[in-house]
């Protein structure tokens, strides 16, 4: 059984579950590291974005104003490599370098409800097996 040929399929079958836990690890204000993306130097752009979204906690940045580069996160994998980035990056992975990718409960979520599932699928229907009841 080519394992990798189904990892990189169930990587694929799940890239936008993955984007959306992106997105929602990013307006709770964290980074792959499981740490803070940073803080807000100007407290009244901080007061504005706390307004629009106060899941991150005031000054924590969540990387969204008009929403185009959350949109635009995607992941996709080829080979033994997995790529993450955003259609419209403005530049934010320069100065938020663990914007993307998952971390902590968003990872553990990600992997449990979205990767795991798919990787069993895959080998269930490689090797003609039918798993629970």
């Amino acid at each position: 059984m080519d394992t990798d040929r189904v990892i990189e399929q169930a990587l694929d079958d799940t890239s936008k579950q993955f984007a959306e836990a992106n997105r929602d690890q990013l307006n709770h204000g964290f980074g792959r590291d499981g740490k803070r993306l940073g803080r807000y130097k100007n407290s009244a752009y901080a007061a504005k974005k706390n307004r629009m979204n106060s899941l991150p906690g005031y000054g924590n940045p969540d990387l969204k104003l008009s929403g185009d580069y959350q949109r635009g996160i995607f992941m996709t994998a080829n080979g033994d490599q997995v790529l993450t980035g955003s259609l419209d990056s403005k530049d934010l992975e320069g100065r938020y370098p663990t914007a993307l990718g998952l971390g902590g409960e968003f990872k553990d979520a990600y992997l449990k409800n979205s990767l795991a599932p798919a990787i069993q699928e895959g080998i269930a229907e490689v090797l003609g097996l039918k798993f629970g009841g």
